[in-house]
């Protein structure tokens, strides 16, 4: 059952969420169109290769991880936790072949 706290929480994070958006939209009146686009998929090409890393880092570590792993976790003990040992190893690897073709590109 939820408490009533958790569920104040809930709502206060919705809604503070939902109103840093809608400040952050107000604030900077934007052109429509391409340079909307662009700003949004790109981010003004202002951001620099720590932030890329931190958004591709908690992109991969989602829910799935907080969640679904734990309950995995639990089921079968450390099995599921030799496959994201590997994870790691791959994801070196994979960096260090594709980069350097990114960078190129």
């Amino acid at each position: 059952m939820i408490s009533h706290v958790d569920l104040s929480i809930s709502i206060f994070y919705v809604v503070a969420i939902v109103g840093i958006g809608l400040l952050a939209t107000y604030r900077k009146k934007k052109r429509i169109l391409s340079t909307a686009s662009n700003e949004y998929f790109l981010a003004g090409k202002t951001l620099r290769w720590p932030m890329i890393g931190l958004a591709l880092f908690a992109t991969n570590i989602s829910c799935l991880h907080l969640v679904s792993l734990a309950q995995s976790g639990f089921d079968t003990g450390l099995l599921n936790g030799n496959f994201e040992w590997m994870a790691a190893f791959t994801l070196i690897l994979l960096a260090l072949f594709f980069v350097p073709f990114y960078i190129k590109s």
